[in-house]
């Protein structure tokens, strides 16, 4: 009886504090929960921050890569162009190195006809002279002029002097028309 009265005394205290034990088991159970969803949801956050980082990092590798490519195609296109002046001027100062032998020849072939004893040579070196003179524009046109200049003092047939004549006046336009150049003291008797 003392027992059973006892019990029934503390009864509603028990059944409260058995609520209570649920209600808290129960909260601890929804804490726990909700603890385990956010760390589920910040190890997701984390993943998937970690996925964007590498997707970044092999974004900018692929752009490095990407770079350095065109860089090295930059770089072999500039050697090739390089290559290819260098090989232009190589090809040009050759055929400046041809035209001068060229000229040369012609022009020493010119002035030793020019002293031949025959009309018909002496006509040929002038229209020789002529045609180098028109060809190259005033490059060689001071070794013609000065040629031409000693000719006309010379004595030739009347035929060969107007041909010295006419291409005395072609010099003497080709001289006038190139900057920088002035006729030499020696030569401004003729002019």
């Amino acid at each position: 009886a003392g027992l059973a009265a006892t019990a029934s005394r503390w009864a509603p205290f028990i059944t409260v504090v058995g609520g209570l034990i649920t209600v808290v088991g129960g909260l601890i159970a929804v804490l726990l929960g909700i603890r385990k969803e956010l760390r589920e949801q910040r190890a997701q956050r984390v993943a998937e921050r970690d996925l964007r980082q590498n997707e970044l990092d092999q974004r900018v590798a692929q752009a490095k890569l990407e770079r350095k490519q065109r860089d090295d195609e930059l770089k072999q296109r500039r050697v090739e162009a390089q290559r290819e002046q260098k090989q232009r001027a190589d090809e040009l100062k050759q055929r400046r190195a041809d035209a001068q032998r060229r000229f040369d020849e012609l022009f020493s072939q010119a002035v030793a006809n020019l002293g031949s004893s025959k009309e018909s040579v002496q006509l040929s070196a002038v229209v020789v002279l002529d045609s180098l003179l028109q060809n190259e524009e005033g490059q060689f046109g001071e070794q013609i002029y000065s040629i031409v200049c000693a000719n006309l003092a010379t004595d030739h047939s009347p035929l060969v002097n107007r041909f010295l004549v006419r291409t005395f006046s072609k010099a003497i336009r080709i001289r006038r028309a190139t900057p920088g150049v002035h006729p030499s003291r020696a030569h401004r008797n003729f002019i």
